[in-house]
């Protein structure tokens, strides 16, 4: 009896966003009707801080670790709005409006301009992080079309207007996330790449250019199948990686993986990383390239990302980030 009270009070802990939703699902039509005002407002709040974690928490896998962090609101009325990380957990002092759902986008904006991109946020330019907020928010509201529409006008266009590179960066970010490549490969490698880079000034500012342009250039020529053998390597001061898609219909017939583990450890000759990038639709021969890497390539699996999408625009990716094997 006593292990079933145990593993039932983890697995609320585990799912506290759920339960600030539940909490929310029965306090607000009680107060409502009883005029408890003040319960209300914790009602919604609860509503919207457990609707705003769960809905980040449902692209965490994407994001570079450490990216997602809890969320608190508090509700003020007088003092000024603010922020700060307690404890490992994020704090919004921010006035509320009626809407709910305003509230909510809100929250969910203010909350992504904090957490992402940790380590390299304070070496990028204004319009590389506002593009990455709201490309990042625009992904979390998809499907509220109100919300989107909001976004769109009420935030993203002023500022497309008062920095000029703004609409190019969120469009190409669309472009390459379609692909799967955006916070796998991209926001990963500006991370990683963010210590080597830190007392560069606007050395990181010009990375993310051209990693982007680079992935731009990569997808595009792979389109085209026009893929020359430095394509599949990106090389600058501070960082580089290589990329290796895994998904030749002729290799998952015969089952030949060796090829594979050959081009990998050739390419970790010359870069820091490599990205394996599988299809989905061949993931059982994915699967069984992967185990003979980490087998015989001599690497480090640094990380497993899943993607909203694969490289061939097809829903659900998965890609490994290897290394060098440490001595």
């Amino acid at each position: 009896m006593l292990g079933v009270i145990a593993w039932s009070i983890v697995k609320l802990i585990e799912n506290l966003p759920a339960i600030l939703k539940l909490k929310a699902i029965i306090l607000i039509p009680l107060v409502k009707r009883f005029k408890f005002y003040k319960l209300e407002k914790e009602a919604i709040r609860s509503d919207i801080q457990g609707t705003v974690n769960r809905a980040v928490n449902e692209i965490a896998n994407e994001l570079p670790e450490g990216s997602i962090k809890p969320l608190e609101i508090e509700y003020i009325q007088e003092s000024e709005e603010n922020s700060f990380l307690k404890e490992n957990k994020i704090y919004l002092r921010i006035k509320p409006v009626e809407n709910e759902s305003d509230n909510f986008l809100n929250v969910t904006r203010l909350y992504l301009e904090l957490v992402l991109i940790p380590n390299s946020k304070s070496l990028l330019s204004i319009q590389q992080k506002r593009a990455v907020t709201y490309f990042t928010t625009r992904k979390i509201v998809q499907g509220k079309n109100r919300l989107i529409k909001k976004l769109h006008n009420d935030y993203y266009l002023p500022d497309t207007k008062k920095y000029n590179k703004l609409k190019n960066y969120f469009e190409e970010i669309t472009k390459i996330d379609c692909r799967g490549l955006f916070f796998s490969v991209v926001l990963r490698t500006i991370e990683r790449g963010a210590d080597a880079l830190l007392f560069k000034k606007g050395s990181l500012e010009k990375e993310f250019d051209n990693i982007l342009g680079y992935v731009c250039e990569f997808l595009e020529k792979l389109k085209e199948g026009n893929l020359e053998k430095q394509m599949w390597k990106y090389i600058h001061t501070g960082t580089s990686f290589s990329l290796l898609l895994v998904a030749a219909p002729h290799r998952a017939r015969t089952l030949n993986t060796q090829p594979y583990v050959n081009r990998l450890k050739d390419n970790l000759k010359s870069t820091d990383c490599v990205f394996v990038v599988f299809s989905k639709d061949e993931w059982h021969f994915g699967k069984k390239v992967s185990k003979a890497i980490e087998t015989y390539g001599e690497v480090d699996l640094l990380e497993t990302i899943y993607t909203n999408k694969d490289y061939r625009e097809k829903s659900g990716g998965i890609i490994k980030l290897y290394s060098k094997k440490k001595k």
